[in-house]
């Protein structure tokens, strides 16, 4: 292996909590200054790394602990892991990545030059930070070498068509992208530096790509001086609901912002939203980090809670030269966060005793609830509440807290049910089962989670009858849509252990109402998901009604 443009450590400077504006921390301000104080922005010039006569290997064939959610990469011949193709976070390699020495037995062999741009992600937000990082290489790089991606979600999904898009207009078509799904040896393959680091540091070169596209695509985009708020509320359960955020939108529009929905829109109307407003309102997510695209330095309102606010916030901020506020506004109904809860030991296996494993989940997995006063005020110390009346109105809701209460129970079951043997807290699942018995989502959850988690059949069954008459009642297309995504995973656990006419009442009652006809256009996978197990339970119906005979009365549910 060999060096090429060799990075000077010393050209790096922290970042300053001066650099930003922050509303409403308190006390809390101390800790997020502390956090700023440990990234950085990086100068110098990027370097490449060669490497002769390497090994690519994909994520199926590295498992860690027996778990194939493992990234692979790069080895040198003597089964070495190429230390500049890891994913670094923190400061530090996770444990996911590869680790040395590697046994590589490689299947196929190519004699060509590649370059390697790490993991391909198909998060919008992994994908800016991480997937792109190293694509700086590419202006400079002869573009008939090909490149190759490691792909830590399974192929058909990452190379989803939004995915595909944006690589296409970061110069890598579909066609120069090299797809190896077994260890292959390569004559050569080239490494660029990886130029950010989540929740760590960020290179200075970072956004030369990114100002690329936006001149091709933006180049010529007018500014106004209308606020656009970047809106989470179309997103499914599993990506974080903010509840209040309706409401929220109602005065923001009042009071002439333009309401966006990011998802809903193609990735160049995207790129030239946050090129026309010279104010952008985000609450903390991947929307966020969008502002790496705006060459007009708009400034941002990022509405968040400390716990929520990773230094890549600042770190985009400060690549993007924009200047931004952080709003302390998002918070948790007094109930815990989820990684709060982990932190304290909570949550752990059943049977394992005090100070067991908790639940492994991020603060990003915790519903989020607007404090409306805060962000009100925020608003109106900045000039933006010339109308009152959405804002006299707005979080005097009763149902709001309800709705969040079932959000965080939702999104808390959800955790549990994630892996065998994992226990809810009995005050949390004693509330669960309160409230399953009016809310079709807890309901759902918690069939998962019987059937699942604790292998409780017969609970599982009960809630999923339930679950059949509740769900079949309601009335809410974009209720239904939310959770439909949740209610396909549910459902694959709980037909399997079912009786055979309860399996088919609820893959019926699932196909009439989240099918595509009825919310909406879904996800292909949980499509595919949702006909398989409707196909599977119609077999096993159809085999039981075989045995009982045509003239027999059905069983007894």
């Amino acid at each position: 292996m060999n060096r090429r443009h060799a990075f000077d450590p010393e050209n790096v400077r922290p970042l300053s909590p001066s650099e930003f504006a922050f509303h409403g921390f308190g006390e809390a301000l101390a800790g997020i200054e502390q956090r700023i104080g440990g990234a950085s922005i990086r100068g110098g010039e990027p370097r490449v790394e060669t490497v002769e006569d390497a090994v690519f290997v994909p994520s199926e064939h590295h498992r860690v602990k027996g778990q194939s959610q493992a990234y692979g990469g790069i080895v040198a011949a003597d089964g070495q892991p190429v230390e500049a193709a890891q994913v670094r976070r923190k400061g530090r390699t996770p444990r996911r990545e590869l680790a040395a020495p590697v046994a590589v037995d490689p299947r196929r062999e190519l004699d060509e030059t590649v370059v390697y741009l790490g993991p391909l992600f198909n998060h919008f937000g992994r994908l800016l930070l991480e997937s792109l990082a190293r694509v700086w290489f590419l202006a400079e790089a002869d573009p008939a070498l090909r490149v190759v991606f490691d792909h830590p979600n399974t192929g058909l999904r990452t190379r989803t068509p939004w995915v595909m898009r944006i690589l296409d207009a970061f110069g890598i078509p579909a066609e120069r992208m090299l797809v190896l799904e077994t260890p292959t040896r390569l004559r050569r393959v080239l490494v660029p530096e990886a130029l950010f680091e989540q929740m760590h540091a960020a290179h200075v070169a970072m956004t030369g790509p990114f100002r690329e596209v936006v001149t091709r695509i933006a180049g010529d985009c007018g500014r106004a001086d209308q606020p656009v708020y970047l809106s989470r509320r179309l997103l499914t359960s599993r990506q974080r609901p903010i509840v209040g955020e309706a409401e929220l939108e109602d005065v923001l529009r009042e009071n002439g912002f333009l309401v966006a929905h990011p998802e809903t829109m193609t990735f160049a109307d995207q790129v030239r939203l946050v090129n026309r407003h010279a104010h952008v309102f985000s609450s903390v997510g991947s929307a966020a980090h969008s502002i790496l695209f705006a060459l007009q330095r708009p400034e941002l309102h990022l509405l968040t809670t400390p716990e929520h606010t990773s230094a890549n916030y600042f770190l985009c901020s400060a690549l993007a030269e924009a200047p931004t506020t952080f709003v302390d506004c998002l918070g948790t109904g007094h109930r815990p966060s989820f990684s709060s809860e982990r932190d304290a030991g909570e949550g752990g296996r059943r049977g394992s005793g005090e100070g067991a494993t908790a639940v492994g989940s991020g603060p990003q997995a915790t519903p989020q609830l607007v404090e409306m006063p805060k962000v009100l005020a925020y608003l109106d110390e900045r000039g933006f509440l010339g109308r009152r009346l959405r804002a006299s109105l707005a979080g005097r809701n009763p149902e709001l807290r309800e709705r969040y209460d079932e959000a965080w129970l939702f999104g808390r079951v959800r955790k549990a049910a994630a892996k065998q043997g994992l226990g809810l807290p009995a005050e949390v699942e004693a509330e669960a089962v309160e409230a399953s018995r009016t809310s079709w989502p807890v309901c759902a959850v918690l069939a998962r989670y019987y059937a699942w988690s604790v292998r409780d059949p017969e609970r599982a069954e009960d809630l999923a009858r339930r679950f059949v008459e509740l769900v079949a009642a309601e009335s809410d297309m974009n209720r239904l849509a939310h959770y439909r995504s949740e209610v396909v995973g549910m459902v694959i656990r709980v037909v399997a252990v079912c009786r055979n006419d309860v399996a088919a009442q609820l893959a019926k009652v699932v196909e009439e109402r989240f099918g595509t006809e009825t919310v909406g256009d879904g996800d292909e996978a949980d499509d595919e998901a949702l006909a398989r197990v409707i196909r599977r339970a119609s077999r096993q119906e159809g085999r039981r009604r075989d045995r009982r005979g045509p003239n027999l009365a059905p069983e007894t549910v």
